[in-house]
């Protein structure tokens, strides 16, 4: 189990929460575990959906993702969680190219929700995607949506000076 903290694009910023989880990955399941921790009353946070679907631009508000890629290789893949259960997965032939939907199955996971947390857990059966046991350069990542409207964008590492999710050099968790 590798453990993680993501980190905010801007330093400067006052956030009152804080992101941290767990990985790991054993043949072909991938396990993820996000935790969400501190004042979720200042985010707007998406209430669960009577009928969780497959939906595109769940990045526009609170959501959490999670990027899987071949250590070798640059293809990748693209996981959006919402809190509210809608998902999203994208398969990229290179950096933002050749975007096309993965995953016909709606991936395992779900949120729970305490009054200072918001956990995402996530089984993911990577046997469709992926070859069994091949190392994955893995980013984990989180959008949050303040009350004020204002999003800030939450990874493992800010390689470049634009929060970018897709960029490789951010791809820095090995499971």
């Amino acid at each position: 189990m590798t453990t993680f903290t993501l980190q905010p694009f801007s330093s400067l910023d006052n956030h009152p929460w804080r992101l941290e989880g767990r990985a790991e990955r054993n043949g072909s399941r991938f396990f993820l575990e996000t935790a969400l921790r501190g004042d979720l009353e200042s985010l707007v946070i998406p209430a669960p959906a009577p009928q969780p679907r497959r939906r595109d631009n769940l990045w526009e508000t609170t959501c959490f993702e999670c990027f899987l890629a071949p250590l070798d290789g640059a293809e990748y893949w693209e996981l959006n969680l919402s809190p509210s259960g809608h998902w999203q997965s994208y398969r990229f032939a290179d950096y933002r190219q050749g975007r096309e939907l993965a995953l016909d199955l709606a991936p395992v996971f779900q949120f729970s929700r305490e009054a200072r947390s918001l956990t995402l857990t996530l089984t993911l059966d990577l046997a469709p995607i992926m070859p069994s046991g091949a190392p994955l350069a893995v980013n984990v990542t989180a959008v949050l949506e303040s009350q004020e409207g204002v999003l800030s964008y939450w990874a493992l590492a800010h390689p470049r000076p634009e929060a970018d999710f897709h960029c490789r050099e951010g791809f820095v968790l090995r499971v």
